[in-house]
Formats: C-alpha cells, structure tokens, sequence
C-alpha cells in the first residue's frame, strides 16, 4: 500500500491509502496483422489467436477467395474438442490494385494482357505469401499444420482475353476463378495438397466429409463463431467448414 499526504479543512494532516493497480491478465490474445493490402485490410483483418490453449493441436487452414483477398479460418483439434486459432484476411491483390479484368477494360489488346499477366503474378505471390505466413503464425504458437482447404468454383470455358473482356459477366466470372485458382496454387506452393470443397455446396460437402447431417454442423460451426466472436458471417463459416474437412482427411 502506498501512504499519501492530504489536509482537512483545518489544514491538519490526514493520511490516505491508495490501492495498488490491479494487474490485468488476458485471457487471450488478439492482435491486428499488418497485411500487404494496405490500411483496409489491416482494419478489417483482425487475426483471432487462442493464446489460451496451451496445448499443442493439430490445425487446418481454411480458405475462400473474395476479389482481391481471401478469408482465412484455421481449425485446430483437441481430442473431440475444436478451436477456432486464427479468423484473418489476406490480400491477393497490392495496395490500390482493381479487379484485374476490370482494371484491363478499354485498354489495348497488348497493354490489357500485361496488365491482367501482372496482376495474377501478383496474386499467386500474395497467395502462397499469406498461407506460408499464417502457417509460420500456428507454428510460432506451437500447432502442428496438418492440412489445408480451398473452397473452389464450377471453373470455366477456356474463353481468350479479349473474349473474357467482350462480356462483362465473364469479367467477373474469370476473376471469381483467378481468386480461387491461386489459392489452390499459394498451399501447393508451400508443399500443401489442399482439400477443395465446391463453393456453392460447401456446408453440405463438409458435413458428409465430416460424417455429420448439417444441422450437426450447423450447430458446431455456430459453436465456433461464439468461441471467436465477430465477424462470424457466410464466408467465416465456410472458411471453418473447409478447414474441418481438410482436418479430418489429414
């Protein structure tokens, strides 16, 4: 305890006490990562780390491209229990890069085609980049990667460039690819097979992956949302679905 001097209206001395600090314990750790994607990413990346599982678990990366970065769940086991050990974002694209076929629209067939070439250069370095990285993250809190999933598309007609650029819709659809391909490519490229899942049935896949009905799914992934907390939404979900099925098959 620590005495201080204070006076009473009489200006006769009156010894106070004043506490000690309270030292405040964390009960786990949760940090923003400083991503190549610039300040929108950071603010929105926040990495969600169990500090507080001591115990060393298998773990599974889950991921599911959006345009221009991609939602990451990492999954780990122990025994029948699960853990949600990272919930982050990470970019497939630099800072203040476009769509790279709606970044090309109205360029010149040459300038279009290096411009989309350099883009998707960028993408399969930022992929294998931020799974390598997240990867060295559950390493450093002493998990064992076991497996990694890519939720992935129906894939597309083998259209050129300017055919892609012609139609709108298939600016879109081809992105929608690249985004999803270079995941697939960033876990080979760090000695990973990765599960892939179809994206539009991935709940279902899981689940039967898993020897689960959905609703039973259903019911352990929204266990894991209250366990990490928000944001918990579709892609969330999904992402945590493919890691769970990659886990299982590792």
């Amino acid at each position: 305890m620590h005495a201080r001097r204070r006076t009473d209206e009489r200006g006769a001395p009156v010894a106070t006490v004043s506490p000690r600090p309270r030292r405040l314990v964390p009960f786990c750790s949760e940090h923003s990562v400083a991503l190549a994607g610039g300040p929108f990413f950071a603010r929105l990346a926040a990495v969600h780390v169990a500090a507080h599982h001591r115990r060393t678990m298998d773990a599974a990366i889950g991921l599911k491209a959006r345009t221009g970065r991609a939602i990451l769940v990492a999954i780990g086991a122990s025994g029948d229990a699960w853990h949600v050990l990272e919930r982050s974002q990470m970019p497939l694209l630099p800072p203040g890069a476009f769509a790279p076929y709606h970044a090309a629209e109205g360029l010149a067939p040459t300038a279009a085609q290096v411009s989309i070439d350099h883009d998707i250069a960028d993408a399969h370095r930022l992929a294998a980049d931020g799974i390598r990285a997240a990867s060295a993250r559950l390493a450093a809190a002493g998990h064992v990667v076991r497996a990694c999933g890519v939720l992935v598309g129906p894939g597309m007609p083998g259209w050129s460039t300017a055919e892609i650029l012609a139609v709108h819709v298939r600016m879109h659809q081809a992105e929608g690819e690249l985004f999803r391909d270079v995941l697939v490519a960033g876990a080979r490229a760090c000695g990973r097979v990765p599960l892939t899942l179809s994206e539009k049935v991935a709940l279902d896949e899981a689940a039967r992956a898993l020897g689960a009905t959905r609703a039973q799914l259903d019911a352990r992934i929204a266990a894991l949302g209250k366990q990490a907390g928000a944001p918990w939404g579709k892609d969330q979900k999904e992402a945590a679905a493919v890691a769970l099925a990659a886990l299982r098959a590792a």
